[in-house]
């Protein structure tokens, strides 16, 4: 074990992306630290339990940015994961630091980190087990249930409590304990962040959506809602393996769709809620969205056909051009007449193509009616409803208007008896002349009074206010002063 306090810096150019991520982090920045993170850590769970804490939240950051900005070991030419985590000599060799070495005690956090007493939902889900579950995962399962077969196995073999995983590996040895840990692991928070933004991308579009658009291929839905999910990764599509696994969660976990394997069915956009959660999933996939879906798949490749052939025309009058040039009279006709071969098909591919566009039309015309209909039945259903009510029967609804009507007309009668024996009084303008001019003079009189009062007052305050004494003779002496000067 080194003893030197910080570890090597290396130049980001030198290093591939998850070592230039790694040496990002304060925590590798030295020798010591990264060693304890490196090393079997899982006997300071009791000795020390705040440094347990530390060093499993440490790595599950770790595991998080790994996943999340596609850094993850895999073998040439594949896509990295980015919802699941493989726990294998690949993510080991590409966890290796220099001097310290791969990180053998990685299989404590990671069964701490997939143990629902501690994290409830787990932050790592064994995919076999997510895959295979039918009740939605936010439901829980027992600590046991998330434990690899291999595990399990092993496990039963040593004793101590029989739900206490950490217990039982710490009685395995360092093989032990990686046979049980080596496997592929679901990262349950990215999973739901990534269903979060797939949700948003279909609702935002549903102001242009039609029934026909709640289908997707497996491909369509990769290239138009997985593209980008998260910031600061490279733009590019889910893998195929995280978008199965994706599409398990929200088939399963959200109700805001279904999946057979090659079809995906959305349920209309205003079923979802804020949570991104549908009550009852859509109807099951039937033969008419098949069908849907391959009259949609037909018309994009004839579109691709089409662009093909005109591309091809292009490049046969480009050569015909070349060869007249040369003077090559019969290759060029060679060319042209390869040319109008290639627009023969290309008319009829395009008279194929606006054939199926017109029935895709009727076909999603026809789909929107269907809808509306329902619409209409179930409006019809409930005015009938309503208008079954005993209070809204016809002979109670006229009796009831009459009823009001009399009375508002005897309100109507009272009122006018009302204002027609009102008597009004006559004002005697005398009267109130008199009374204003009385207000005026007894104002005036009470102003008079007052100022005399005023008056007194002021002048008794001023006797009140007397000269100190010792200011007197401070003026006295002052005078005899001048008087002695003068003399």
């Amino acid at each position: 074990m080194q003893s030197s306090a910080s570890a090597p810096v290396l130049s980001s150019s030198a290093l591939d992306p998850l070592q230039a991520y790694l040496a990002s982090l304060p925590e590798f920045q030295s020798v010591d630290r990264v060693e304890a993170l490196y090393a079997d850590f899982s006997s300071s769970r009791y000795s020390n339990p705040a440094g347990y804490s530390a060093n499993v939240a440490t790595w599950a950051r770790i595991f998080y940015n790994i996943l999340r900005l596609g850094l993850q070991p895999t073998p040439s030419e594949q896509t990295a994961d980015r919802l699941v985590l493989h726990v294998g000599d690949l993510l080991l060799d590409g966890l290796r630091r220099p001097g310290v070495g791969r990180p053998y005690g990685l299989y404590s956090p990671i069964v701490s980190l997939s143990d629902t007493a501690a994290n409830s939902p787990p932050v790592l889900f064994l995919r076999s087990e997510f895959m295979s579950a039918v009740r939605p995962i936010s439901e829980g399962s027992s600590a046991y249930s998330l434990l690899s077969t291999v595990l399990r196995s092993v496990l039963q073999a040593v004793s101590g409590s029989y739900f206490d995983a950490e217990q039982r590996l710490e009685k395995l040895d360092l093989n032990q304990r990686w046979t049980a840990v080596k496997t592929d692991w679901v990262h349950l928070p990215l999973i739901s962040e990534a269903a979060q933004g797939v949700i948003g991308r279909y609702t935002n579009s549903a102001a242009t959506l039609s029934p026909l658009d709640r289908l997707f291929t497996l491909g369509q839905f990769r290239d138009e809602l997985t593209t980008d999910l998260f910031s600061g990764s490279s733009p590019t599509p889910l893998s195929s393996s995280d978008t199965v696994v994706l599409l398990r969660h929200l088939q399963r976990d959200r109700r805001v769709l279904v999946f057979d394997g090659q079809i995906i069915k959305f349920v209309a956009p205003e079923q979802i809620t804020a949570n991104g959660q549908a009550a009852v999933g859509p109807p099951l996939l039937n033969e008419t969205d098949r069908g849907i879906i391959s009259v949609r798949e037909t018309v994009n490749q004839l579109n691709q056909q089409i662009a093909s052939i005109e591309k091809r025309i292009q490049q046969q009058t480009d050569q015909a051009r070349v060869y007249l040039a040369k003077g090559r009279k019969e290759l060029a006709a060679s060319a042209l007449r390869a040319r109008k071969s290639l627009h023969e098909l290309l008319a009829r591919r395009l008279g194929t193509l606006d054939t199926l566009q017109t029935v895709y039309m009727k076909i999603e015309q026809s789909s929107s009616d269907v809808e509306i209909m329902a619409a209409y039945e179930k409006s019809a259903s409930t005015l009938k409803s309503l208008l079954s009510n005993p209070s809204l029967n016809l002979e109670r609804v006229e009796r009831t208007v009459e009823d009001l009507q009399e009375l508002v007309a005897d309100e109507a009668e009272v009122e006018n008896a009302l204002k027609a024996g009102a008597v009004s009084m006559p004002i005697d303008e005398a009267e109130l002349e008199a009374e204003l001019a009385g207000l005026v003079a007894a104002e005036t009189k009470a102003a008079a009074a007052e100022q005399p009062e005023e008056m007194g007052m002021l002048e008794e305050r001023l006797r009140a206010l007397t000269v100190p004494n010792n200011v007197a003779v401070q003026s006295e002496e002052e005078r005899r002063a001048v008087a002695m000067a003068a003399s």
